[in-house]
């Protein structure tokens, strides 16, 4: 392992700062480098890395990314840091970089390629349906990514797969290089009913009913339609017999006044064949409005859609009629 940890060298890796800010910058960037890769050579790699990604942070050149990602492979993170040494090679080249920039470009992508065959994978199987949501070391798994082999660091591994309410746990351990499958533990899920049950049943739409309207079964007839049929039995009765007697005058009446004048004694029989004639009139219309009454009642306590029109007495103020719908 090479350590960098003299000051001349420290230097080269950053370009003149443009400001008096960034000029601090780079300032506490060179010692945080510094104390990055002395750290390193004394054996605290924790410490050395996060220094070293603070002067990452304050200054993103080639030289202090190949840093982290050198120091990202010593503590393990080989999946990182092959992101890290990828990452020099997609930072912009100023016109004046040095010759040490330009080298750790060459070095982070050697590290890069040797580090492809040394990252284990890892392809999860299921026994049965898949879990509604899985986790690796407590980071979610896009469904997506269950369906290839998934690159992890070496070392111990816990999967978490979860169904509804439940979970269940599989651990695992990789080694470098590695490529493992591993069942995938997945809790059982909620027991399907529906097939043995059968398809769902719509609910039923329940109609409103007009309390004048009652249902009263598919061949049973409601108050109001013995109503009407009572009403227009007795207006044709009412009619006949009026019609008759008016009939029954009107002939006597032909032959007694046969210019049209009638003698006072006919008039009381003139008279009454008018009477009869209003009467019979009346009560024929009547009839038909029972007749009218008993067919909308009947049609209202039908059963819903069993046809196609509907017809309902109504009254608007002084004023009645039949309302309907067609």
């Amino acid at each position: 392992m090479r350590v960098f940890a003299s000051a001349s060298l420290v230097t080269l890796f950053l370009a003149p700062p443009a400001s008096a800010q960034g000029a601090a910058d780079f300032d506490s960037a060179r010692a945080l480098y510094r104390q990055g890769l002395e750290l390193r050579a004394a054996g605290d790699l924790t410490g050395s890395l996060e220094r070293l990604r603070a002067a990452q942070t304050l200054a993103m050149t080639p030289v202090t990314t190949l840093e982290v990602g050198r120091g990202l492979m010593l503590v393990g993170k080989l999946v990182d840091a092959r992101e890290a040494l990828l990452a020099v090679s997609r930072l912009p080249r100023h016109p004046d970089e040095s010759a040490k920039a330009t080298a750790a470009r060459e070095e982070a992508a050697q590290l890069a390629q040797s580090l492809a065959g040394r990252i284990p994978t890892v392809t999860f199987r299921f026994a049965g349906e898949p879990p509604d949501a899985l986790e690796l070391d407590t980071s979610p798994v896009a469904a997506a990514a269950w369906l290839v082999p998934r690159a992890l660091d070496p070392g111990h591994h816990v999967v978490t797969a979860t169904r509804g309410a439940g979970s269940e746990t599989t651990a695992f351990d990789v080694s470098e290089g590695q490529r493992v499958d591993v069942a995938v533990r997945v809790p059982a899920g909620p027991v399907a009913t529906q097939a043995a049950e059968g398809p769902p049943v719509a609910p039923v739409a329940r109609v409103a009913q007009d309390p004048l309207f009652p249902p009263t079964g598919r061949h049973g007839l409601g108050p109001l339609v013995w109503l009407g049929l009572g009403v227009a039995g007795a207006g044709v009765v009412t009619g006949a017999v009026a019609g008759g007697v008016t009939l029954d005058k009107a002939g006597t009446l032909k032959r007694l006044c046969p210019s049209g004048a009638c003698p006072p004694g006919e008039r009381g029989d003139l008279a009454t064949a008018q009477t009869a004639g209003l009467v019979s009139t009346i009560a024929f219309s009547v009839a038909g409005g029972g007749a009218v009454l008993a067919v909308a009642a009947w049609i209202a306590s039908s059963p819903p859609g069993a046809h196609a029109a509907a017809l309902r007495p109504c009254v608007f103020g002084a004023q009645s009629g039949v309302c309907g719908a067609f």
